[in-house]
């Protein structure tokens, strides 16, 4: 059985990880109200910036590419991390239960109260929990534009992917809207759940403990809380 539920592990680990970075199916009939080209740079920009502070562990550059709702999604994570019960943990969607169960258990209490979305993100990436997860060959297409968001095809060795990545135009750059996978990310992690006939709870602590090469103990559902560090 343990045999078995590593190799789920790892299976989904690695759908997982193509999915976020793949992101997507590309929107069809979307209006451009932009110049093309000058969209087209400057995501390739924002990608390569992104793809280099990943590299380097460079948080601040990293959170520097990152679109606001990606950055609300890793507050909720913080702030879940600091409040959640058990029974409203076991209760959310797996994606995120299986990131507060990671943030507890990579950090100290102490550290989660000091965090907010920007620093999680930062954080993670100095410490190489986030990575770029990009199969070799991916290059971007040409962006298909809906006012302030672009849809930017994806393709590998020059063939279609037939997914995107969508950028967010927030203060004149262009910035990764990571968030924008989550749903497909979530449907594996269902499917998978529903494949191995478990209840989407066990299969969340079961991947958190395939992550942190460790077991999840019951207190690591029990909230942080706010301490004297409620204020950040």
């Amino acid at each position: 059985m343990a045999r078995f539920l590593s190799r789920v592990g790892a299976f989904v680990t690695l759908q997982i990880g193509i999915a976020s970075f793949l992101g997507s199916p590309v929107a069809a009939g979307a209006t451009a109200f932009r110049d093309v080209a000058e969209v087209s740079a400057g995501v390739q920009a924002t990608f390569e910036r992104y793809e280099a502070a990943v590299r380097d562990q460079d948080g601040v550059g990293a959170v520097s590419c990152i679109a606001a709702p990606t950055l609300a999604y890793y507050q909720r994570v913080v702030d879940l991390a600091i409040d959640a019960e058990p029974e409203e943990l076991r209760g959310l969607d797996v994606g995120i239960q299986i990131d507060v169960l990671k943030l507890r258990g990579r950090t100290s209490p102490e550290l989660i109260r000091r965090l907010d979305g920007e620093r999680l993100i930062g954080l993670s990436v100095q410490q190489g929990w986030i990575s770029m997860n990009m199969p070799e060959g991916i290059s971007l297409g040409t962006p298909i534009l809906d006012g302030d968001r672009a849809a930017v095809p994806l393709f590998l060795n020059g063939a279609s992917v037939g997914a995107s990545m969508e950028f967010r135009l927030e203060d004149g750059v262009w910035k990764i809207n990571i968030a924008s996978n989550f749903d497909i990310v979530e449907m594996l992690h269902r499917d998978a759940a529903t494949q191995a006939g478990m209840p989407i709870d066990v299969y969340a602590r079961i991947q958190v403990e395939y992550i942190l090469r460790r077991q999840v103990p019951d207190s690591m559902y029990e909230p942080v809380g706010r301490g004297m560090a409620s204020a950040r």
